[in-house]
């Protein structure tokens, strides 16, 4: 039994490497680019520049016309595939089994996708379709799309036509599909392939003749796609018409749904001299890593290709495309943004402060640049003074690292005896000094993973909650064989609260490293904005000239600019409200002290014998 099952896809569309799966670019004929590692249906016979209007149906056109070999054929798409395991996944309300990860192997077997057990579950029934969604709120399903935003009326309704005229003795089962609430919709299915060369003759048979009637002046983009929107209601009329007319063995299977359909990317090839340098951020932090990504650039001094690699799991198209857009101008720079969702499946990262989940990305490194051995890894909160290229050069020897010592933590164990035992006794570096500051690494990826793997520190993130979370992690694996770094590299902002501040609390580290740190702050090659406060929310704080130097030339100023506004008067009315707090207990204290005050008097009957005494005096005058 030859069994084909098409895949409608796009550029990025991950389709897993399966036998029975064959991934298919839809529209290729009027597409910009032809893609290459998947079938095009604008071979052979086809309407592949029908696409606008008839979707994904041009695939099954194409497969209609030109598979000649196949048994059983299928279309899913790459978002939705059938659940085969057999049993329920728990879909939610509209019936889809949802992911939030690109579909990997675990999932896949999750689903039952083995190929000889799909192909048993294939041979034992005629058609295969998903589950049917259950249209509610008491209406049918022809109500549903006439309802619809963007659906008109009269286009359901002249296919409607056309069927009767060219197809009378579907007519009942027409009438009775469209006022159920049963919809069997996605042009999703896998059929024997007799049924589907009768099917596609049928279908191509009336959208072509309703093309012919329907007047599309004015419809928008959306609206265009109405011979796709059209063909999923009139497969459910010849699903609901044949299994009763033929007795067909049929089943519904259960669909999933992919929010995330890019392909998981493991190692990756730098070229040879490359500066390879790795950041981690989300679709909310790029205007400030755009300043620093402008920062780098700029500073950048020697001729050899610097490739930056952003690590992110949500970071939009539109933003994607304004990072590149930055570094376009250079031709010895490469950005490439690399979503690392599957590597975040099912994994419960401890956070807290201000801190976010991206801090863990950088343990990604060491499974995404196999054959890579050196990546420089920085935070995003960075402004660069310095050619990134000098730092990178760095020799490591057999060392796993490079890094800065932690000026700020060395000195805040002093006056914490509590987190010293902590980062002694958990952590298990020797001393203070000896711990580093995660925000700049240089890996020696070799002899890191020598020593453990991201699988690894993974695990090990998850067996307790590190205080400094991945820096606690990456100082209690890789301690002891480190190149320590000058301040200059990691030259921590002095953040200010009060009359507090991080240099009072520098102060108490040893004094070598306090001096080494007040050094640097002359003249530093990374500034790192380290902790609570930000120039993009405090405009004036420590460092922050080198912050807003860069980000005005950025398309992403404005925005910050707007953002900061938003915060300082987010910022202006809790203050206020705090006051307001404060005045509101203070009358609450002054009216409560009242009432007892009076509440006594009138216990004694001292107060009712001043009123008698003050009437009386009224009644003198």
């Amino acid at each position: 039994m030859k069994t084909k099952i098409y895949i409608s896809c796009h550029k990025d569309s991950f389709v897993p490497d399966n036998p029975l799966l064959f991934p298919v670019q839809t529209g290729s004929a009027i597409a910009e680019t032809r893609f290459d590692g998947m079938l095009h249906d604008d071979e052979g016979d086809n309407i592949s520049a029908k696409n606008r209007m008839y979707c994904e149906l041009t695939t099954q056109y194409w497969a209609w016309k030109n598979d000649n070999e196949s048994d059983y054929i299928g279309f899913c798409h790459y978002r939705r595939y059938f659940n085969f395991s057999g049993k329920s996944l728990n879909p939610d309300e509209v019936g889809f089994i949802v992911y939030n990860t690109p579909l990997n192997q675990n999932i896949a077997d999750e689903l039952g996708m083995e190929p000889g057990n799909m192909e048993r579950t294939i041979s034992q029934y005629d058609i295969i379709v998903p589950t049917p969604r259950i249209i509610k709120n008491e209406i049918n399903i022809y109500e549903n799309y006439v309802k619809s935003h963007d659906h008109h009326k009269k286009d359901i309704d002249t296919a409607l036509e056309v069927l009767k005229e060219k197809y009378p003795e579907y007519a009942q089962s027409a009438d009775k599909y469209m006022q159920s609430i049963y919809a069997y919709e996605l042009n999703m299915f896998i059929m024997r392939k007799d049924l589907f060369k009768d099917y596609s003759d049928w279908l191509f048979n009336i959208l072509f003749e309703a093309e012919k009637r329907i007047d599309f002046t004015g419809y928008s983009q959306y609206e265009m796609r109405v011979m796709g929107l059209l063909s999923e209601r009139l497969f459910g009329i010849w699903f609901t018409h044949n299994r009763e007319k033929l007795n067909l063995k049929t089943v519904e299977l259960e669909k999933t749904f992919f929010t995330n359909t890019e392909k998981p990317v493991k190692n990756i090839t730098t070229q040879k001299n490359a500066v390879v340098t790795v950041l981690a951020c989300n679709d909310d932090y790029v205007p400030y890593t755009a300043a620093m990504l402008k920062s780098i650039v700029q500073n950048a001094r020697q001729q050899r290709p610097y490739e930056i690699y952003l690590l992110t799991t949500d970071i939009s198209a539109k933003n994607q495309e304004k990072l590149q857009h930055l570094l376009s101008s250079d031709k010895r720079f490469t950005l490439a943004c690399i979503n690392v969702n599957n590597y975040c499946q099912n994994q419960d990262f401890f956070v807290h402060l201000h801190i976010s989940v991206e801090t863990y990305y950088r343990f990604f490194i060491l499974d995404l640049f196999e054959n890579t051995q050196k990546v420089l890894y920085l935070d995003c909160d960075m402004i660069v003074n310095a050619d990134i290229a000098d730092l990178y050069d760095t020799e490591l020897g057999d060392n796993y690292l490079a890094a800065a010592k932690d000026a700020d933590l060395s000195g805040a164990l002093k006056l914490n005896s509590e987190q010293s035992e902590y980062v002694k006794n958990t952590v298990g570096t020797a001393g203070p000094d000896e711990y580093f500051q995660a925000g700049v690494l240089l890996f020696n990826l070799p002899a890191m993973k020598a020593k453990a793997d991201a699988q690894k520190l993974i695990q090990i993130s998850q067996e307790r909650n590190w205080y400094y979370m991945d820096q606690d992690i990456l100082n209690h694996v890789y301690q002891k064989k480190i190149v320590y770094l000058d301040q200059e590299w990691n030259c921590l902002m002095d953040w200010r609260k009060g009359n507090a501040g991080r240099i009072h609390v520098l102060k108490e580290a040893p004094y070598e490293l306090y001096e080494e740190y007040q050094e640097a702050r002359k003249a530093p090659k990374i500034v790192h904005y380290a902790g609570f406060q930000k120039p993009w929310n405090q405009a004036n704080c420590d460092f922050s000239e080198y912050f807003w130097k860069y980000s005005r030339q950025t398309e992403f100023y404005e925005e910050v600019l707007a953002r900061h506004n938003e915060t300082q008067s987010l910022a202006l009315i809790k203050e206020q409200l705090e006051e307001y707090k404060k005045r509101i207990a203070t009358l609450e204290n002054n009216l409560s002290s009242r009432k007892y005050l009076i509440k006594c008097l009138m216990g004694k009957g001292i107060f009712f014998k001043a009123c008698r005494k003050f009437w009386r005096m009224l009644r003198k005058f």
